[in-house]
């Protein structure tokens, strides 16, 4: 395989456990996450000939039970699911959250990328978590980042399991403005590829939490990115890996709220019914999207927290 987490990545920097960058205080502040902020600490690796990829760490409290590399959502940064990576980190478990390039604090223009680069920044994500904890380690993704992590386990070689908060085909989409949408991405990458897309266009984000205090923070919060160029957008259309991302490599686990509807359970549940290999299902009960993971947390911690201690061997440092 092109990608293993076993390739070291090579850091560029890091801040010490507790410190807040300029350019995180203001989001830090809008959620009122300063606790778990006192436990996360950050990384910056090169990836490609010259991108750099943002890591939010929050070592394991006690004895580490393994790593879990954590992907979010569309427009979203790992900054976003602070308060989730911190009391998973509680639980144990060493976390690492991915900012991908074109998002959050990484480099590139502010929502270009492509599915290619989200593989590279996940590889260089896990290569720095296995560099410093050792151990096994797990990829997880919520929302489209649990299609990044579906991806990502399929081409990158060392993830022990997967957690996929929603899963996707690309071929397949959710609804119909995502079939409208495909043909415009396409043709516009072609004409223009850099055209600036919204992504409220892209997805049903009343259905992103419960609260509307919640979602209006979402909004405001200054590291989202409310736009994703044309190439990016045809990327993720046009994605077919040799292998089928439903043959599943490695264990995984697909969690959805029984009343989601921004990433409805009708098409997840399909999804996942055709999946081959080692897989478990978990219905979040009278659970919507739960954008961010602060909504339901501790039904999800413990549906993740089930399924890595049963599933992760090797302790971590």
């Amino acid at each position: 395989m092109a990608h293993s987490i076993d390739t070291p990545a090579r850091l560029l920097s890091t801040t010490a456990l507790g410190e807040v960058a300029v350019d995180e205080a203001a989001t830090i502040a809008l959620y009122g996450w300063e606790e778990a902020s006192a436990h996360r600490e950050s990384a910056r690796v090169a990836v490609g000939d010259a991108g750099q990829v943002h890591l939010d760490i929050y070592p394991a409290a006690g004895a580490a039970r393994g790593t879990v590399v954590f992907v979010g959502g569309l427009s979203n940064h790992a900054l976003g699911y602070s308060d989730f990576s911190w009391r998973l980190s509680e639980r144990g478990w060493n976390v690492v959250g991915v900012d991908l390039r074109g998002h959050g604090r990484s480099s590139g223009r502010r929502g270009h990328f492509t599915t290619e680069t989200i593989i590279e920044d996940l590889a260089a994500a896990g290569a720095h978590a296995k560099e410093r904890f050792g151990g096994d380690v797990a990829l997880m993704g919520s929302s489209l980042g649990g299609y990044y992590a579906l991806v990502g386990a399929n081409a990158i070689e060392g993830f022990t399991c997967a957690v996929c908060h929603w899963i996707f085909l690309p071929n397949e989409p959710v609804t119909k403005k995502d079939a409208r949408m495909k043909p415009v991405a396409l043709l516009m990458d072609k004409l223009l590829p850099g055209l600036m897309l919204p992504t409220k266009a892209v997805a049903n984000w009343d259905g992103v939490c419960d609260d509307p205090e919640l979602k209006q923070r979402c909004f405001e919060d200054p590291l989202m990115v409310w736009k994703y160029s044309a190439r990016a957008l045809a990327s993720g259309f046009r994605y077919a890996p040799a292998r089928s991302l439903l043959n599943l490599r490695i264990p995984t686990r697909v969690i959805l709220g029984d009343r989601d509807t921004m990433t409805p359970m009708s098409y997840t549940r399909g999804i996942y019914d055709r999946l081959q290999g080692d897989k478990e299902w978990v219905t979040i009960p009278d659970a919507g999207h739960m954008g961010g993971l602060v909504e339901h947390q501790g039904e999800m911690l413990d549906a993740v927290d089930d399924f890595l201690g049963r599933r992760m061997g090797v302790a971590a440092g």
